[in-house]
């Protein structure tokens, strides 16, 4: 009993602390309601922007006072809100549109109020709510309110009287004044009430209010910061468990939360482990790059950060973060590097953003990664095709990887999209027309099979009201009528307000379902009904662009379409438009007639002497307060102060000030300004955008940075990279109305719009881009809805966008020769700390060798000069090619005496470095013995050569002992010591691991054309590239990389240019272009008449031709010719490639034709078996004969037996022998069925006669991106790019040169036969030829940056 009644006693006390602390609450809420209510705008009543301003504020509090439980506060603030509503209803009773919107935004907070509020809801205000809602002509809805008030029983009256229990009771005197108040208080809402033709609350929110349908929530979850939804917890599940995910889910639903979760989790765990985001674009990239660095914190010590970036124009601690945000081919450089081995150990997860981009552009980066990558990933996408194939294919590499791969498959949109059709008519209600998606599938409908709708197709409750009422006045059945919306939606609770969007889901259902059952008559009077908006407006728009081109229809109509969504409150918009200079000249023009239009109405105004008496008056208020005593510069300086009058004159002048900006600032009537937005100003931009540097963004000699004061903006991949953030940035902060953007925007990111615009038509614009572009509209958490809008565009091509499926994923290309070339210099780079210790020691060692080898040289050309020897080739190469330790042995033997050598002796031979290293081999010998072998070539009379063969000495005794720490630590890394096992071990693992990753990527390919061999012949493809580079000498004997190998790997974006380049450089034909000294082995040089700049030239030209091949219709190369004035300074045509280059060229595609071809012949015998009988015709694809059965002797007589050709091509007496095939394309276009051999097997680059344009040396020439866009008639957006990318292939040359010549010093005493390959790579000549070209290309090119690049984009 004591225990019951001390519980009872406890539970008291509990509720007691509970009311206190509620009233507590209620009272700060009441004093934020006042406040709100205090600081509504002033100008509320006329400027609709402010009321809008206002209700959100009151929207907020309301929901803030529900969060804490402050029911009865949200009420009154929710009212406060209805109030001001039906003010605006009755001050824009002539205003039917206006009115519609006031009405929606009642019926909107009656929503609320009923849903949240419910319980709270007083007799009073439920009294209240119910006469504002028929005053709204919601007479279904005041009666349920009714009901609710009276089953309630005044929830809210219940609280007060609890409350007026504990409190004293008010005197006779406040209860008089409060009937008063009650009394004016009826008296102001029948002055407020304006009634309203009546209409059915249930079929409003369907037909009306729509976006408004109550949305599934879903369940807390401690591990993030919402109510995730059961697919978001399942997705979450997985993430914890360490398997990978496929995620398909629309744009706008919330897929991307599990990237930042995951993330999250890895800064949590550790400070090593990493997280990677890979996304498609590099604009994708910055922007998700600046939201994590927003969006986490973390301290570390050291050199570590918590982000990093890795982007196709620039990095930043992109291996030493925790969190990397990068493109594709960006990690592929980053995994396919040896340096990041430890680095790739420590990935917990990859998110692939936009993962359907595997089945575009580039997307064989994309299909490498996700197999190569050992890490779980988190696979993003909403517009990816062939679904259960790509995810039957990641199911299988995730097996092999030893995980899971989840499949969470979610279709609901959270936030729907609705069409519109925009038409240049004159009506607002004839300009944009709401399309019902039914039109786009009327086509489908026929008499001869029943109407089945497609699986993803769907209807909006609006388009289901419109198809139910165009059903009823075919059928007036029961089932029909049952459907109507005021009947259907009565089986749920409370249908006058509580509608959901699965309620609306499953109705759309049933009308579906009704109208399957519909005869074929009926059903296409149906569509008839509901199509005929869309057929007029359709056939109005292609009469108009019968009479005028696309571009000046758009040019005409884009100001007027905005001016329309502007009206519609369907702004801000994204307008999509595939042409680069299209969206520039769309965004100028718009700009141009608003202000032209502006110019006119300020002309009317007397804008112009408003402006010029506001600037006298400022100028004589400024001359007051200078006769005052006062300027500008005492304003800084300390003790000093204006005085009262003073003061009084500067406010006023500021006054002045502010009216003068605005009168000189653009008037917001000629602006596309974002609802509840002001008018954007240069300083507010510059605030907005600025990134701390000292240079400016705005530029008002920029037109399109004076667009953006207007509130119009264009973007696309040529533009400069600080106007396309700044762009980002405002449109984000809606301070932008409108952008008109290519497809650069369509790629996930975040820019929220309210509509997505399509303006005219391309080859481009395709089901994936649509569907992309299209979901940048209604993004969830900022707005309800989204609105598509086609624009200029004929019906055919819309039906085709609404009805076409994505495209298949047939996958790409994996297996190249330099995707081999890479793959093996990985492998064959990963080492045991003390193997790369033995490098490191080595490299130093040679680095002694070279100091000595200088110095001795030295010594040798003195002695030579004076004693007038000429070394004999014959003996410097004898001498070299002895072992170092016999050579020492010789030269010590060789000695006659201190003062002088034999006559014809070694010394007078020997090469510096040779000697060098027998000076080494001679440690072991008496100190004075090396002294004596140099002595013999010094003269005792010469300081100068005594100290320089003392320091010889010096050198040769330090690098002696660097050859000890050399055996040393060889000595090490040979010992069985346990730490040398375990790193052993290591290494083998890395190895292992790599191996499994290159199994994987070699033998699961997503692209198949070859059917199931096609893993084996990418597996040939590998072996052939290995062993065929190995024999050309690109490859060592264990396949690792030689210098060629290496040079090929980093000029990878060029290929197979880059195969080409390196063929050039070991056939020593660079070296002979660059040569203009030769230098003997006396180290006398004999110059040629080249200058450096002819050299550079003649590489550029080369190179040019390799790299940078645009080509030229011979037509055009012609009328060029015949008319040399057209091209201006400019050469445009570039000349043939040299006949000798040519010839290289021609004979290694021979060799790597023929082997080949032997390759895959070997590959055809060995699966004869599996490839079957070669009998299906190329291009029927008929088997000829089907059975086998027929057979004519006479033909196989005809016929060049062929195992690797196509049966039907050696008909034509073509054979299948290495040297029987010609070209690349003839071996890859005659192969028999089952065999794929595609160009980018063979490490082959074909010579092209055909005419290419000179864009590249003629900007090397002059420096001019202009002249290129004038005179080669390159395109003006793409230009810099093309530019850019050539001087990342000669950066790339420069640095893969000069980290041979680190590694493999040029051996400056070898020439003629005795040069080995590998000294041409560091030939000084080469690498200072490549240097100065690269240095001065970048130069010229740096200079566009801010001259021509800047002004042509």
């Amino acid at each position: 009993g004591k225990g019951s009644k001390g519980s009872g006693k406890a539970e008291a006390i509990r509720e007691e602390a509970d009311k206190k602390r509620l009233e507590k609450v209620v009272e700060a809420k009441t004093a934020q309601l006042e406040h709100v209510k205090k600081n509504a705008p002033k100008d509320m009543k006329t400027e609709l922007d402010a009321l809008i301003k206002h209700l959100e504020e009151l929207r907020l509090c309301a929901q803030r006072c529900v969060d804490d439980g402050a029911g009865v506060v949200a009420v009154e603030a929710e009212l406060v809100a209805l109030r001001h509503v039906m003010d605006a209803c009755k001050k824009d009773k002539k205003e039917p549109l206006l009115q519609d919107r006031h009405v929606k935004r009642g019926f909107v907070i009656i929503q609320r109020i009923l849903t949240n509020c419910r319980g709270f809801l007083s007799a009073e205000a439920a009294r209240e709510v119910t006469d504002i809602a028929a005053a709204l002509g919601f007479n279904d809805l005041a009666k349920a309110i009714g009901e609710i008030a009276e089953e309630g029983g005044g929830g809210g009256d219940k609280d007060k009287k609890g409350k007026k229990d504990d409190k004293d009771k008010k005197d006779k005197k406040d209860k008089k004044d409060k009937k008063d108040k009650d009394k004016d208080s009826d008296d102001s809402k029948a002055k407020r009430m304006i009634q309203l033709d009546s209409q059915s609350a249930i079929r409003y929110q369907v037909e009306r209010a729509a976006e408004h349908l109550r949305r599934p929530v879903g369940e807390s979850d401690e591990r993030v910061p919402f109510k995730p939804d059961d697919w978001q917890r399942k997705l979450l599940d997985v993430a914890d468990s360490g398997n990978s995910a496929l995620i398909v889910a629309p744009t706008a639903s919330g897929k991307t939360f599990i990237a930042y979760y995951v993330m999250e989790m890895c800064l949590r765990a550790n400070n090593t482990d990493v997280v990677v985001y890979v996304a498609p674009t590099g604009a994708l990239v910055d922007q998700v790059h600046h939201e994590i660095q927003a969006r986490f914190t973390k301290a570390y010590q050291g050199d570590m950060h918590l982000t990093g970036v890795f982007n196709t124009s620039y990095r930043e601690d992109h291996v030493k973060c925790q969190i990397l945000v990068t493109r594709p081919e960006c990690l592929e450089i980053m995994l396919l590097d040896p340096a990041n081995v430890e680095w790739a150990k420590n990935i917990r997860h990859i998110i692939f953003d936009e993962v359907h981009s595997v089945a575009m552009l580039g997307g064989e980066v994309w299909e490498r990664m996700l197999l190569y990558v050992s890490a779980p990933i988190l696979a993003l996408s909403a517009t990816l095709g062939d679904m259960d194939k790509f995810r039957g294919w990641l199911e299988m590499v995730e097996k092999k990887r030893g995980r899971d791969l989840y499949f969470i498959n979610y279709q609901e949109r959270h936030n729907d999209l609705c069409p519109y059709i925009w038409t240049d008519r004159e009506t607002f209600e004839e300009q944009l027309i709401g399309m019902h998606p039914c039109w786009a599938i009327f086509t489908k409908l026929t008499p001869d099979q029943r109407f089945e709708f497609p699986s993803d197709f769907k209807l909006l409750p609006e388009h289901c009201v419109r198809l139910h009422d165009a059903i009823i006045k075919q059928d007036q059945s029961d089932l029909v009528k049952d459907l109507a919306p005021e009947a259907y939606f009565q089986r749920i609770p409370d249908p006058t307000f509580n509608i959901s969007m699965r309620d609306a889901r499953r109705w759309e259902i049933e009308i579906k379902k009704c109208f399957c059952t519909l005869s074929y008559d009926v059903q296409k009077k149906v569509l008839e009904d509901v199509i005929s908006d869309s057929n007029s407006a359709c056939a109005h728009i292609e009469k108009r662009l019968d009479h005028m081109s696309e571009r000046n229809y758009l040019n005409a109509n884009m100001l007027p379409m905005l001016r329309t969504l502007e009206k519609a409150n369907m702004l801000p918009c994204i307008v999509f438009h595939m042409t680069r200079d299209g969206c520039v000249q769309f965004a100028l023009g718009i700009c141009n007639l608003l202000k032209k239009a502006e110019e006119i109405e300020q002309e009317k105004d007397g804008h112009a002497s408003k402006i010029e008496k506001q600037q006298k008056k400022l100028d004589l208020m400024q001359r007051q307060l200078e006769k005052m005593g006062w300027s500008k510069d005492q304003a800084g300086k300390d003790g000093e102060e204006p005085s009262d009058e003073q003061k009084e004159l500067m406010q006023d002048i500021m006054m002045v000030q502010a009216k003068l900006d605005k009168l000189k600032s653009v008037d917001p009537r000629f602006a596309l300004i974002p609802p509840g937005q002001g008018q954007l100003h240069p300083s507010e931009i510059e605030e907005m955008v600025s990134t701390g540097g000292r240079k400016k963004f705005f530029n008002p000699s920029k037109p399109l940075h004076q667009a953006l004061l207007r509130g119009v903006a264009a973007h696309h991949g040529g533009l400069p990279t600080n106007y396309l953030r700044a762009v980002e940035r405002l449109f984000r902060m809606k301070r932008l109305s409108v952008v008109i953007s290519t497809e650069t925007l369509a790629m996930g990111i975040n820019m929220p719009t309210k509509t997505s615009v399509f303006a005219g038509d391309s080859n481009f614009l395709n089901a994936m881009n649509y569907r992309q572009m299209a979901g940048r509209a209604g993004r969830r958490g900022f707005d309800l809805r989204g609105q598509i809008v086609f624009m200029g565009i004929k019906k055919d091509k819309i039906k085709r966008l609404q009805n076409s499926e994505l495209p298949t994923l047939s996958g790409n290309l994996l297996m190249t020769s330099t995707v081999g070339v890479r793959l093996l210099i990985k492998h064959s780079s990963i080492r045991t700390q003390h193997e790369s210790d033995v490098m490191a020691q080595a490299k130093k060692y040679e680095d002694f060798i070279d100091r000595i080898e200088d110095q001795v040289k030295v010594l040798l050309e003195a002695y030579r000069k004076d004693k007038e020897i000429t070394p004999e080739e014959a003996k410097s190469v004898e001498l070299s090619r002895m072992d170092h330790k016999e050579r020492a042995g010789f030269l010590v033997s060789g000695k006659d005496r201190p003062g002088g050598a034999k006559k014809g002796g070694p010394m007078d031979h020997i090469n510096s470095r040779d000697l060098a290293y027998a000076l080494i081999e001679m440690a072991e010998k008496p100190k004075n013995e090396r002294f004596d072998v140099l002595t013999t070539v010094v003269d005792d009379r010469n300081k100068k050569m005594k100290d320089t063969r003392d320091a010889i000495v010096d050198e040769v005794r330090i690098a002696t002992a660097a050859l000890k720490k050399l055996g040393e630590i060889v000595a090490q890394s040979e010992a069985e010591t346990p730490a040398v096992q375990a790193e052993r071990e290591r290494a083998a693992q890395l190895r292992e691991d790599d191996a499994t990753a290159c199994q994987r990527l070699v033998n699961t390919p997503l692209f198949q054309p070859g059917g199931p061999l096609m893993s084996a012949q990418y597996a040939l493809a590998f072996r052939f590239t290995a062993e065929y580079l190995q024999k050309e000498g690109m490859m060592n004997k264990t396949a690792g990389p030689c210098d060629l190998g290496c040079i090929a790997s980093l000029l990878c974006t060029g290929e197979p240019a880059n195969f080409a380049a390196v063929d050039l450089l070991r056939s020593r034909y660079v070296e002979q272009i660059v040569q203009r000294f030769v230098e003997a082995s006396d180290g006398t040089k004999e110059y040629n008449d080249k200058t450096p700049a002819q050299v550079q030239e003649a590489l550029v030209s080369i190179f040019a031709h390799l790299f940078g091949g645009v080509k030229i219709a011979k037509w055009h190369a012609a009328y060029l010719q015949e008319h040399p004035e057209k091209k201006g300074p400019c050469s445009v045509v570039l000349g043939e490639l040299d006949p000798k280059a040519k010839e290289i060229l021609g004979v290694h595609s021979k060799h790597a034709i023929e082997a080949a071809a032997e390759y895959w012949r070997a590959f055809a015998a060995g699966y004869a078996s599996d490839l079957g009988d070669d009998n299906m015709l190329p291009f029927t694809g008929c088997a000829w004969p089907q059975d086998g059965s027929f057979s004519m002797p006479m033909l196989g007589d005809l016929s060049v037996p062929a195992t690797l050709r196509s049966r039907f091509v050696s008909l034509s007496g073509h054979g299948d022998r290495g040297c029987d095939f010609a070209t690349v394309g003839e071996l890859c276009g005659s192969l028999r069925r089952g065999l794929v051999i595609d160009p980018k097997f063979l490490p082959v680059y074909q010579v092209d006669d055909s005419p290419q344009n000179a864009y590249i040396l003629d900007f090397w020439r002059d420096g001019l991106l202009t002249n290129l866009v004038k005179y080669n008639k390159i395109g003006d957006n793409s230009v810099w790019q093309m530019i850019k990318d050539f001087a990342l292939v000669l950066t790339a040359m420069h640095k893969s040169l000069d980290r041979r010549s680190k590694y493999a010093p040029y051996k400056r005493g070898i020439h003629g036969e005795g040069r080995t390959l590998e000294t041409v790579f560091s030939d000084p000549q080469v690498q200072e030829a490549f240097k100065m070209m690269s240095a001065d290309f970048a130069e010229k090119f740096n200079k566009t940056k801010t001259s021509d690049a800047a002004d042509s984009k």
